[in-house]
């Protein structure tokens, strides 16, 4: 494998909330005069961002359920699957349903699925009942909280591996659901200075794991789809559906051990060794 490009995801891989997202939320919210319970905010987060932004056929979903084992052990199964004739039903159910996977959206369509989340998670949380216009206020300040730079910390280990990426020559972009924000987060750290080009899901039309958003990237560089790495902390989107296209992937899994760095890396500081080695 030698690396050519490196894609990174962006929110949970190279950056992070600051404080967390409940505790943000909850703190806004607190602003305007509205008391959310932490421990049902953290609970209606997680149930309906599910449910609002990964919006997967039902066989996918079906084959996603399926998938028992250690990340590693899945990956290593699905690599299989795709090189060689399996048996492995569920391993080519999931490899059947990600082919057929459609997710357009738009800037619009980005901000009206965030505003109904905040809104859910609201009026799941909130200790007394909140009016639409005070969900609105929140939403607001939420959506443009979420812009500024330092809302976000640049995740451990990046700097040091954009520096080496750097030394190489190794040209590195992002590749994200995420929308117009992104770059003014972006913006605001040094480190990513020397990204040369940011792919997010409003822009190119596509939210991973849809084929078409791995295309608009392998489209705009010159490079044969196995000398592209992606980096990620999701199965499904950033190791499992570029491996479909033709990409080399790790998954970002501080649970995985080192006897696993063909499919997993502990952390961001790990890639230069891999790199390295190939």
């Amino acid at each position: 494998m030698s690396i050519e490009l490196v894609v990174f995801d962006a929110a949970g891989t190279i950056i992070e909330v600051k404080n967390g997202v409940p505790q943000v939320y909850q703190s806004v919210a607190a602003r305007h005069n509205v008391e959310l319970d932490l421990f049902a905010l953290q609970t209606a987060f997680k149930r309906f961002f599910a449910s609002t932004f990964e919006q997967l056929s039902s066989s996918l979903v079906s084959a996603i359920n399926g998938l028992s084992g250690s990340p590693a052990n899945i990956l290593q199964r699905f690599n299989h699957a795709l090189q060689h004739q399996s048996d492995d039903l569920m391993t080519q159910s999931l490899i059947d349903s990600l082919r057929e996977v459609r997710l357009g959206t738009s800037e619009l369509d980005q901000k009206r699925l965030w505003k109904q989340l905040v809104s859910q998670c609201i009026t799941a949380s909130a200790v007394a009942p909140v009016r639409e216009i005070q969900i609105t206020a929140i939403f607001d300040s939420l959506w443009e909280h979420f812009a500024q730079p330092q809302a976000w910390t640049v995740a451990a280990g990046f700097v040091e591996t954009a520096e080496y990426l750097k030394a190489r020559e190794i040209p590195w972009v992002i590749g994200s659901n995420f929308d117009l924000r992104l770059q003014r987060v972006l913006d605001g750290h040094h480190c990513f200075a020397t990204c040369q080009r940011v792919f997010h899901s409003a822009q190119v039309g596509f939210e991973k794991p849809d084929q078409r958003f791995y295309a608009a990237v392998s489209e705009e560089f010159n490079v044969d789809a196995g000398s592209i790495l992606m980096i990620g902390d999701c199965l499904i989107r950033d190791a499992i559906a570029p491996r479909l296209h033709g990409w080399n992937s790790r998954l970002l899994d501080k649970r995985a051990t080192v006897e696993q760095h063909e499919h997993c890396l502990q952390s961001l500081a790990q890639l230069p060794l891999l790199i390295r080695s190939h």
